[in-house]
């Protein structure tokens, strides 16, 4: 626990996201069951649902969730 002036990480800072990256939004999860699911969706209309299943084991490096195309985001 800190006191009210105690100064953290940025979470930016322990999450190793490019300059040309962002964080979007980050969903605390308890389980990660198999009947609940991410659904991503990109500005061009590329649509993906992965099981939260999926996202309970990621490396240091990362996990590619979603491909994009050079001119979506």
């Amino acid at each position: 626990e800190f006191n009210r002036t105690a100064k953290g990480i940025p979470i930016i800072n322990l999450l190793g996201v490019d300059k040309d990256e962002w964080v979007n939004a980050i969903i605390p999860v308890e389980e990660f069951a198999d009947d609940w699911f991410l659904f991503f969706t990109t500005k061009q209309g590329i649509s993906k649902r992965s099981p939260l299943s999926s996202f309970a084991n990621i490396r240091n490096n990362g996990l590619i969730a979603l491909n994009l195309r050079e001119d979506d985001e």
